[in-house]
């Protein structure tokens, strides 16, 4: 976890067993989960992307609930790895994939918006194999936390 490059997708339909969640988690810094768990009233697109999240590891959605998963960062980095996409049900993974169509949850996109998101968007993409839409163009601003 931390720095280096992203490895590759695992292609297809990302039907494949193993732990897939391990796969990708270097995207995803430990200091920007302890940014994102800080948040009282995150942006829009942290929310969706931690309802996404918890989706997927069959919890409740909702900020408040939200927190509380990211509530101890290892523990919460630990469930993303040992995440297998062969044990996620098909609707919450249909559900994942067709939100991660949208170009606003791409990881540039978001990281316009949250650069501590950013490589929770890149984990979820890599995870649910969707690939990354274009990022929609939107004025210069600088990412905020």
């Amino acid at each position: 976890i931390g720095g280096g490059k992203a490895r590759a997708s695992t292609g297809g339909d990302g039907a494949a067993g193993g732990h897939d969640g391990a796969e990708g988690l270097e995207v995803l810094r430990k200091e920007d989960v302890n940014t994102l768990k800080s948040l009282a009233k995150p942006p829009a697109v942290v929310e969706q992307l931690m309802d996404l999240v918890c989706l997927l590891l069959n919890e409740p959605t909702g900020w408040a609930h939200s927190r509380k998963v990211l509530a101890n960062i290892g523990a919460f980095i630990q469930r993303l790895s040992a995440l297998d996409r062969a044990a996620v049900s098909p609707e919450h993974l249909a559900t994942v994939r067709a939100a991660l169509a949208h170009p606003e949850l791409a990881p540039a996109a978001v990281k316009r918006i949250s650069g501590s998101a950013s490589g929770l968007a890149a984990w979820l993409h890599h995870f649910a194999a969707v690939p990354v839409p274009a990022a929609p163009a939107s004025p210069s601003a600088d990412a905020a936390p």
